[in-house]
C-alpha cells in the first residue's frame, strides 16, 4: 500500500508563563537534530567510526510571521534569571486526511532574535528539548540532568549512575 507523506500544516509558538508568540510557516521551523558525535579510527585495514556517547548541540530555529513584544520579554527574562525561556511549539501533522497534533518544548538561555521585515527569527541552543506526537513522547533531551531519552530508551542512564 502506498502511503501519502505526512506534512506539517500549522505551527503556533507560545512562551511559557507569558503567552502566544506567533505563527510559524512549516518551511521556517527547524527543531534540534539528534546526532551523536563520532570518532574515527584507522586500524586493521579499515577506517571506522565509533559513537562517543556525546550528543551534538541541540540547535533550533523558527521564524514567527510577526513582530511580537512577548519574544523580547522572554529574552530579557531568560538573560536576567539565567534559567532560560521555554518555547512551546504546537503543531498539526496531516497524513491521508488524518490530523495529529505534535508539541515541541524547548528551553534555552542562549538564543538570539533577528528581523527581516515583519518576520522574527528565533535561533538558539536548547538545554531541554521534548518532542511529542499524538501525545506520545518520542524524544526528551535534558542537558542539565544528563537525560537523552529517544524512543523510550534512556541512552545516558548508565552515565548518570556512574557520575552522580
Amino acid at each position: 500500500m502506498i502511503r501519502v507523506p505526512q506534512i506539517v500544516s500549522d505551527v503556533n509558538v507560545f512562551v511559557d508563563g507569558i503567552g502566544f508568540a506567533g505563527v510559524v510557516d512549516k518551511e521556517n521551523f527547524k527543531l534540534p537534530e539528534i546526532e551523536e558525535i563520532t570518532e574515527t579510527t584507522k586500524n586493521g585495514g579499515f577506517e571506522r567510526s565509533y559513537g562517543t556517547g556525546i550528543f551534538k548541540k541541540l540547535e533550533f530555529e523558527f521564524t514567527l510571521k510577526e513582530i511580537h513584544p512577548i519574544v523580547y520579554t522572554a529574552l530579557g527574562t531568560a538573560k536576567k534569571s539565567g534559567k532560560g525561556a521555554m518555547f512551546i511549539c504546537k503543531g498539526n501533522a496531516v497524513q491521508d486526511g488524518k490530523k495529529t497534533g505534535f508539541v515541541a518544548t524547548l528551553t534555552s538561555s542562549n538564543f538570539a532574535i533577528s528581523h527581516k521585515g515583519a518576520d522574527t527569527t528565533i535561533k538558539g541552543e536548547a538545554r531541554f528539548y521534548m518532542f511529542e506526537i499524538g501525545g506520545v513522547p518520542l524524544v526528551t533531551m535534558d542537558t542539565d540532568n544528563l537525560i537523552a531519552n529517544i524512543g523510550g530508551i534512556d541512552y545516558l542512564e548508565e552515565l548518570r549512575k556512574n557520575l552522580l
